[in-house]
Parts: C-alpha cells; structure tokens; sequence
C-alpha cells in the first residue's frame, strides 16, 4: 500500500468518516499492512461460477 493511501485513509478516519474494504478473499488472506491502518469493515466477497459445455 503506497505511504500516501495509507496516510489519507488515517486521516479520513481522524475527521470521524468510516472506512471500509471490500476483498474478493478471506480476512486472512488480505496483509496485515492493509489490517494495520484500521477499517470500520470488511467486506468479503465470493463469487462462485460453475458451467457445463456439452
């Protein structure tokens, strides 16, 4: 995560806004420099797709 992501997002988080992630994966797969800064939320998502061809 560049320096200056992580410093707006710590200042948005001092003038009292909310910060979520939104990860395709697992807590546990995101790295704790992301975990680190602090976030209101996280958001996982699974999509699964499955298809038959013939």
């Amino acid at each position: 995560m560049p320096a200056s992501t992580k410093n707006a997002i710590i200042e948005a988080r001092e003038n009292r806004h909310h910060e979520f992630v939104c990860s395709g994966g697992s807590k546990a797969e995101l790295f704790s420099e992301i975990l680190d800064v602090g976030f209101d939320e996280i958001y996982h998502i699974f999509v699964k797709y499955g298809w038959m061809e013939g």
